[in-house]
């Protein structure tokens, strides 16, 4: 699963896009690049675009395992989605955060406008 990021320290934001199969390796290897980037800081918001990827490999003990994951609790993350399987992957893993008393803000969108607004880009 490719991926790549962009960090604008300037906006205190987080630009990540991943396509192709996730997978839970994968994943957690990416979320553990961008957290030991030190251009990193608590509380910036991440914009995390999913769009071209897909989640035939991903099942729910992996997002369970990548919710547990040490992340910044302070980040507003919002994901954009292309499907309902994706969807459904993405509000699990804002739950899962929500049940282990994690104070984040998570949404899910479909168009990256209504997610870029939701960040207070637009």
């Amino acid at each position: 699963m490719p991926h790549e990021y962009a960090i604008d320290t300037a906006k205190r934001l987080v630009k990540a896009r991943m396509w192709g199969d996730l997978n839970r390796a994968e994943v957690l290897k990416a979320a553990l690049e961008l957290s030991a980037d030190p251009r990193l800081l608590p509380g910036f918001s991440e914009l995390i675009d999913l769009r071209e990827a897909s989640a035939t490999s991903i099942s729910a003990e992996d997002v369970r395992a990548i919710a547990s994951a040490p992340l910044d609790p302070a980040a507003r993350r919002a994901f954009v989605v292309p499907d309902d399987l994706m969807f459904g992957l993405a509000r699990m893993f804002a739950t899962l955060r929500e049940l282990e008393q994690v104070p984040e803000d998570i949404n899910v969108f479909r168009k990256i406008e209504e997610a870029e607004t939701w960040l207070n880009l637009r």
